[in-house]
């Protein structure tokens, strides 16, 4: 497998994210990943985990290696729901991120038998916890709907000729064809069991809808946001490739 790595190396990883700050930083690092990078780093995250497990040597004793195992799941987590999206988990998280932390582990287990390059790796887990959890809603047209995450775009705010940095956002129909320019709303809202605060950004009549981190999202749209009749809302379109 290519051993080239984007964010985090799968054989010496660092503790990064133990912080709401450490984890901040990472996230807006993320952001700015193309498609394939973000299933890239996923994969080496993955692989990161399994390598510290198997060899634990020079990591630094049994508390050291929890440490950095909880690290590195903490990545994984985060990445998904950045990637999926929190609300395609609805109850199925059930304030419990530890249950999504072991789909994330088993999915990997299913994919390293595939023996796929990086990329592939980290797109087949996030295709295959898709395909579960949509499976257990019982949504016929599951498998149908993912393929080659075309429904993951990029948006940017406007205001005049100047544009933010782009925003990845879910398209939940592809039956349902942009307008050059569109109206996006930002929401606070609660994770389940209140564990954090998120920013919920939406325009349900075009199905497209994303929660990121409150941090992440304030400094994309900074200067873009406005109120209207107390709606906290964007001007957006989608970025121009």
């Amino acid at each position: 497998m290519n051993s080239r790595f984007v964010l985090t190396s799968p054989f010496k990883p660092m503790i990064e994210v133990d912080s709401d700050n450490g984890l901040s930083t990472y996230m807006d690092r993320v952001n700015e990943l193309s498609d394939s990078d973000i299933f890239t780093e996923l994969s080496n995250v993955m692989a990161s985990i399994h390598n510290v497990k198997v060899n634990p040597v020079g990591v630094g004793g049994a508390s050291r290696l929890n440490d950095l195992i909880f690290d590195l799941e903490t990545k994984a987590l985060n990445i998904c729901l950045f990637v999926l999206g929190e609300d395609i988990f609805g109850e199925d998280i059930t304030g419990d991120l530890k249950n999504l932390v072991k789909l994330i582990n088993e999915k990997d287990q299913v994919v390293s038998s595939l023996d796929l390059e990086p990329r592939e790796h980290g797109r087949q887990i996030l295709v295959k916890i898709e395909e579960h959890i949509k499976s257990k809603k019982k949504v016929s047209k599951a498998k149908d709907e993912i393929d080659d995450f075309k429904q993951l775009i990029e948006i940017q705010a406007i205001n005049e000729s100047i544009r933010s940095s782009p925003i990845r956002v879910w398209l939940k129909s592809r039956d349902i064809k942009l307008p050059q320019q569109f109206v996006l709303r930002i929401d606070e809202v609660v994770s389940k069991k209140g564990e954090k605060k998120l920013l919920k950004i939406s325009n349900a009549n075009l199905n497209l809808i994303a929660s990121h981190e409150p941090e992440i999202l304030i400094k994309s749209v900074a200067g873009f946001r406005r109120d209207v009749e107390g709606v906290t809302c964007i001007i957006a379109e989608m970025v121009k490739k």
